[in-house]
């Protein structure tokens, strides 16, 4: 940043220019009308401004240094020529800039033979740069071309202190060497390689000529950001591109054991009744293959497909897990119920020996679409022709207080079923103790949702009682809190050796 200059120190010629009036325009180069040099440089206020770069016919250009008397950026190095058109006279948008340019390239240098016709404008630019304290440039930037010069100059020493013809390799090492100075404009067109473009392409200026848009710092900012997401979106196309071919399948292995129907009481299908199915499931993959770099999770569930006279093919959704990138991405389940219910309706299930278990999985990539893929691998289930007899744990249409004691109950939950998790979760063969249904359900049944009686080889018998739950409670929620207590009760019976008579 240069010395500040005060008001009062001007030189008195220089002090004359600033009672000129310069063209006050906006960011669209609309004129907003005239302002005076001084009051445009001082608040400051965009205005209307051209830098002309002049060539040899050795392609070398003028380069000036502005003289000690100039009252922003004095004695630093510039374009051959740089000014403002005036308002009135020279505010015809282009014309007026180009009238303006060949009026200061005689003031400035003394070169009259540049006429309009041989300026070339490249585009329009705009800057903020501040001198000093007091004086600060914010123009609009016309910048103008002359090429094939080969007339004599001569310097106006109250303009330019020194000129020089320059090749690009020695503006090069000016700039480099960090001991000469350069106006701020003439900079950002040599570091944003808008000088060094229009260089190159000197014998055709027009394939390079910018568009009629403003260029400032902002605008070149929006160009790197909207090259930016250019080129992420690119890459995010060409990740797309090579997931295709990444591997979506893997071997599976599935199996299931004891498969077991009952006959459920349903009245909201035609025949009145729904099967539910019971097995006990199987499921081991290594999903890892499939984790490349674009796939962040996988949502995996085990269908059962099967055929009915109504429908060609029905779906049901036994099990379901998340894994994602973090996560063990080996799926080892041994000896698991469906996590949903296996129910068809009517009496379809029954003696069915095709029906289909297959792991599917939906793939979640970070960049693509959704995929949709199964596993190399499935399981053929039979159902038994019987269904299983006994009676369950009530769960469904329990009666509710004030109703008969002896009301007919549907039920849902299989004892047998409970007992076996019971089992395995104390990791038993066998109990002295079994899960029975009260056939005179009484008061009990009234007074909570379900309950269930446990009978001891030794006669004693055990009420289990559940709290009524509200209209958001599941089945599997309800059959989850039995097994959890009938799991502590036996660890209480077994651990104590004692006689628990009642809970």
């Amino acid at each position: 940043m240069s010395t500040a200059v005060s008001t009062d120190s001007v030189d008195p010629i220089q002090e004359q220019y600033l009672t000129e009036n310069c063209i006050q325009v906006d960011r669209n180069d609309e004129i907003i009308g005239p302002v005076s040099k001084r009051e445009c440089h001082m608040n400051p206020l965009l205005h209307r401004a051209f830098s002309v770069f002049i060539f040899d016919k050795e392609r070398r250009m003028l380069l000036q240094k502005r003289s000690s008397t100039k009252i922003t950026f004095p004695l630093v190095w510039t374009n051959s020529c740089c000014s403002h058109p005036l308002f009135g006279i020279e505010q015809n948008g282009v014309d007026g800039v180009k009238i303006a340019a060949k009026r200061k390239l005689l003031h400035e240098l003394g070169i009259d033979t540049v006429n309009v016709g041989d300026m070339e404008v490249m585009g329009r630019f705009i800057y903020l740069a501040r001198s000093d304290s007091i004086w600060v440039e914010h123009e609009l930037d016309y910048a103008i071309i002359v090429t094939n010069f080969d007339a004599t100059f001569k310097p106006n020493p109250e303009e330019v202190s020194e000129v020089r013809f320059v090749t690009p390799d020695e503006l090069n090492e000016m700039f480099i060497g960090g001991k000469e100075l350069f106006s701020p404009w003439f900079s950002l067109f040599y570091k944003f390689h808008w000088l060094k473009t229009w260089w190159e392409k000197l014998d055709d200026l027009k394939s390079v000529r910018e568009s009629d848009d403003m260029h400032s710092i902002w605008s070149r900012g929006n160009t790197i950001f909207a090259f930016t997401l250019t080129v992420l979106s690119a890459v995010t196309l060409m990740a797309f591109l090579t997931s295709m071919f990444a591997v979506k399948s893997v071997k599976v292995e599935i199996s299931a054991a004891n498969p077991r129907i009952r006959s459920m009481s349903d009245y909201t299908n035609e025949e009145g009744k729904s099967d539910l199915a019971m097995v006990s499931l199987n499921i081991h993959a290594d999903m890892s293959p499939i984790f490349n770099w674009n796939v962040k999770q996988l949502f995996i569930f085990l269908v059962a497909e099967y055929s009915t006279m109504k429908n060609v093919i029905n779906q049901v959704v036994l099990w379901d897990k998340i894994v994602k990138r973090p996560d063990s991405q080996v799926i080892l389940e041994e000896s698991i119920h469906p996590k949903y219910y296996f129910l068809d309706d009517g009496s379809n299930l029954l003696s069915h020996q095709n029906v289909t278990l297959i792991l599917k999985w939906n793939i979640v990539p970070n960049a693509g679409r959704l995929e949709d893929s199964q596993g190399d691998g499935q399981f053929i289930l039979k159902f038994p022709s019987n269904y299983v007899s006994g009676r369950s744990v009530p769960l469904m249409n329990c009666c509710k207080p004030g109703t008969e004691e002896d009301s007919e109950l549907d039920t849902c939950i299989c004892c047998d079923d409970v007992r076996q998790f019971v089992l395995d979760s104390l990791s038993l063969e066998e109990l002295p103790l079994e899960i029975q249904v009260s056939n005179n359900p009484g008061r009990y049944l009234c007074a909570y949702i379900f309950y269930c009686s446990l009978f001891a080889t030794r006669g004693r018998s055990l009420f289990v009682h559940i709290p009524p739950f509200d209209d958001e409670c599941t089945a599997e929620l309800l059959i989850l809190v039995l097994k959890q207590i009938l799991i502590a009760i036996y660890k209480l019976y077994l651990n104590q050796n004692v006689n628990v008579q009642s809970v």
